[in-house]
């Protein structure tokens, strides 16, 4: 596969950089970017290439959605006062309705198409409890032509008395998925370790998957001081640790291959140890705005020089839009966030706290050939801008999925899934 993209590419390169190439050519070869280059020079040296034209159209890298919940797809817009109240009164029961798996194909379903509506070619997910349900989910993603990172929500022990599955199921049935699916179609497909957070988990069961960590170099994803009630919760439940952070930390979670999300309500203490072990944060605003959990410290985890990026956070979050998130991000903060910072997050940034910027985030030679194309002049026929800052401020503050007119992962074209 030889083909020319011809477009307006917009290109991220740092928080602080982003470049624009006005009516320009992206190279690709076996879904690989070859280069950025001048209209007329690539027609001469690739003449053997096949052109599409999108040149009254922009050409971004695709978005990267570093957390969200596919069972909770249908549950977006549920009213809840708090974390807690929302997940008993809401989210518990559509994730256990995932054992019947005609009902759970049809929210899988739901949420890939809505993803690759919205322009993301690559996305961090929890599933349900159920390994049928996650092997399933995989399934699907394998058809969709996305890149994943899936777990099964591992809980064996919720901090009510619950217990959804025990200890040695959860962590077997996280390793047979593991072993079937990590990799996949040279890298497409990896499976992510997921516990759902300490108050839903066994000391044991967070032990071991911290000896797995160091064993076998996996990828790990939770949830981290999202909510007061939950650090409450947590230090009740977990005696002798001095903070919500320590619990995750002393069992081996925290490891260059982790991501927690939200990690709103941290001490300095706690930042310091994230930094130490080279753990990631999925920053959620949109989520943290509807479910009212507070505002994360965003200057606080930058000054430390801690590897961030976006997440939607579906259900909480409302929207599968990176726009929204962008933009949430910005508003959430008490000091104006340059375009530039959050369309980084949302792109190369979430590459990097996944470990794959070598590979996809932005148009570098010799990455994937991941991107989006985006159509503004149908929704504002008059649309005019005067430099990235201004073109990137529309897209974030005005975007919606109306705006993506086509996406392609490694070069092939994605279509919503039937």
């Amino acid at each position: 596969m030889k083909i020319i993209i011809k477009g307006n590419i917009v290109n991220p390169i740092s928080r602080l950089k982003t470049e624009y190439f006005a009516n320009q050519a992206l190279v690709i070869e076996n879904g690989k970017i070859i280069e950025i280059c001048n209209l007329q020079d690539c027609e001469k040296k690739y003449y053997a290439f096949e052109i599409l034209n999108f040149t009254d159209k922009y050409i971004l890298p695709g978005f990267i959605d570093l957390h969200l919940h596919i069972p909770q797809v249908n549950q977006r817009a549920r009213y809840g006062e708090n974390l807690m109240d929302w997940l008993k009164k809401y989210i518990l029961k559509a994730e256990n309705d995932f054992e019947k798996l005609e009902k759970a194909e049809k929210s899988i379903k739901t949420c890939f198409n809505a993803l690759i509506a919205n322009g993301t070619t690559t996305a961090v997910m929890y599933n349900s409890y159920h390994k049928q349900a996650t092997d399933l989910a995989f399934k699907i993603a394998e058809k969709s032509g996305l890149k994943v990172f899936i777990g099964k929500v591992m809980m064996d022990y919720f901090v009510s008395g619950e217990q959804f599955e025990t200890t040695e199921n959860s962590l077997r049935d996280s390793y047979d998925l593991y072993k079937k699916w990590h990799g996949k179609d040279n890298g497409r497909i990896n499976y992510i370790f997921s516990p759902r957070f300490a108050p839903a988990c066994s000391l044991e069961l967070l032990t071991e998957i911290g000896r797995l960590a160091k064993k076998e170099g996996i990828y790990i994803q939770s949830h981290l001081s999202e909510n007061r009630e939950e650090i409450e919760q947590v230090l009740s439940k977990f005696f002798g640790f001095e903070t919500y952070t320590d619990v995750y930390y002393k069992t081996g979670c925290l490891t260059d291959k982790s991501i927690m999300g939200h990690c709103i309500h941290l001490n300095d203490y706690e930042f310091n140890l994230l930094k130490e072990t080279n753990c990631k944060i999925a920053h959620c605003p949109s989520s943290n705005f509807f479910l009212k959990s507070g505002v994360f410290d965003l200057s606080a985890a930058e000054r430390k020089g801690i590897i961030l990026g976006l997440g939607s956070d579906v259900g909480a979050g409302p929207s599968f839009s990176m726009f929204d998130v962008m933009k949430s991000m910005n508003y959430s903060q008490p000091f104006h966030i340059l375009p530039q910072k959050s369309f980084y997050y949302a792109t190369l940034g979430n590459a990097q706290a996944l470990g794959i910027e070598n590979t996809t985030g932005n148009f570098a030679a010799g990455k994937d050939a991941d991107f989006i194309v985006i159509d503004i002049k149908k929704y504002y026929p008059e649309f005019e801008f005067s430099n990235i800052e201004d073109l990137l401020a529309y897209l974030i503050y005005l975007g919606h999925q109306g705006f993506v007119y086509a996406v392609y992962v490694r070069g092939q074209k994605i279509e919503l899934l039937n």
